[in-house]
Order: structure tokens, then sequence, then C-alpha cells
């Protein structure tokens, strides 16, 4: 596996600003010149084999830049849990107040933690490190999976994740040195500009 391209899906409407991870919501009008953008950004001469979730915002990315793809529950966006589709204000104070005191170990019912998401992201990575490594990889996944998965490659402390920025139909790419057991992040939130 020479690098892994990580693929933030498109913009989503949500004009109410509600909380989602894995809940579907539509995507904004222009998404097509995304997807467009996006396939520019990728060879056109090597096989990438893509791993996709299964929101449909991430399947519909997926489809149009790969004849081929995945799905691959590992992938998933981050699971909010009963705060999926509630606003911010719909939210009881008390479990903001526990959110805000614990960002990394607190989980709404149903909810899996920023804890539990690199976990998962490092279950991830070490299956990708183990796969076939003459094809490169591209994951099409929401932003969260995709800074837990930056995390864990880069080695850094989990907390950086709050810290990461990842923009809506944004690429990166991580390099994979199989000799050294080592990633190294050689595009980070490359996105078209207007």
């Amino acid at each position: 596996m020479n690098g892994i391209y990580l693929i933030n899906h498109t913009e989503a409407y949500n004009p109410s600003e509600l909380i989602y991870g894995h809940a579907e919501l539509p995507l904004v009008e222009h998404f097509t010149a995304d997807f467009d953008w996006i396939k520019e950004q990728l060879p056109s001469d090597k096989k990438i084999v893509c791993y996709s979730s299964g929101t449909r915002r991430c399947q519909k990315l997926a489809s149009s830049l790969f004849e081929e793809f995945e799905l691959l529950p590992l992938v998933e966006d981050i699971n909010f849990g009963s705060w999926e589709l509630k606003s911010w204000n719909e939210i009881a104070a008390s479990s903001k107040t526990k959110w805000r005191n614990d960002k990394m170990n607190f989980k709404a019912k149903g909810a899996e933690s920023l804890t539990d998401l690199i976990e998962r992201a490092s279950e991830c990575l070490k299956n990708l490190k183990n796969a076939d490594l003459l094809s490169e990889r591209a994951i099409v996944s929401g932003p969260y999976f995709l800074k837990a998965l930056v995390v864990v490659a880069m080695a850094w402390p989990p907390e950086t994740i709050l810290n990461l920025n990842l923009n809506p139909a944004s690429i990166s790419r991580l390099i994979y040195n199989q000799k050294d057991d080592t990633f190294f992040l050689d595009v980070w939130n490359r996105t078209r500009t207007f």
C-alpha cells in the first residue's frame, strides 16, 4: 500500500445545524462540482481500493469516484447516539456539562466516545497495513473518523482529534512506510477553491 486517500464527504444540507454522524442528511446543491474536483485529485493511472461508510452521502461520493467500493462498518463516522439529529439547544444542560468536562470519554445514550472512535480507527489502520501492499487505498467517510485515523497513524496524543479541522469535500493522504512501520501525512484537508 503506497498511500491512503482520506476523502471527507461533501457538505450536508443542515440549515438547523443538527448533530449528526451516522444520521442521514441530504447534500447541498453543488455536490456534483465537489465530486468532480475530488476525482481530479486522485491518480487515474493507479489501482485504488475504496472503502466507504454506509451513509448515503458517502456511498454517493464513492460511487462517483470509483467503479467499485466496499462498504466497511469500521469506517463509519462517529455515532452520536441519542444526540443524532438534535440541535445543541435540545441537549440537556447536564449532558453538555458532562461532555465539556470529558470530551474524549463522554457518550450520549447509544453513542460512542471519541476514545471508542480512536480504538476503531486503530483497528481499521491495522487491517489496512496487513492488506495487499500493491494497491493504494481510499476511505470515504465523515470528518471524525478520518481525523481519528490520522491521529492513530501519526501516533499523536488522542486529544489531538479535538484540534484538527477537516472541511467537507476535502481530500487528505497518508503515506505508509512499511520498512519503518510509520506513516507520513502527505496532504491534509485539501479543498477546491472558488
